[in-house]
């Protein structure tokens, strides 16, 4: 499996455990929702990056 492959896998399960900590906790799930979003986004982007790094090859 491809680095970008990986970094796209690690954003879906960090958006999946997002919606589910959206729906479980209540009250202070904003910010255990805010910082799993960050670090889907996070990983999106380094997924993006190896992506289109390899594609240059």
């Amino acid at each position: 499996m491809s680095p970008a492959r990986l970094w796209f896998a690690a954003a879906l399960v960090l958006g999946v455990a997002a919606r589910i900590a959206d729906r479980a906790l209540s009250g202070g799930a904003a910010d255990v929702t805010t910082v799993l979003v960050a670090l889907m986004l996070v990983c999106i982007c380094v997924g993006a990056t190896s992506w289109f790094r390899r594609s240059q090859r």
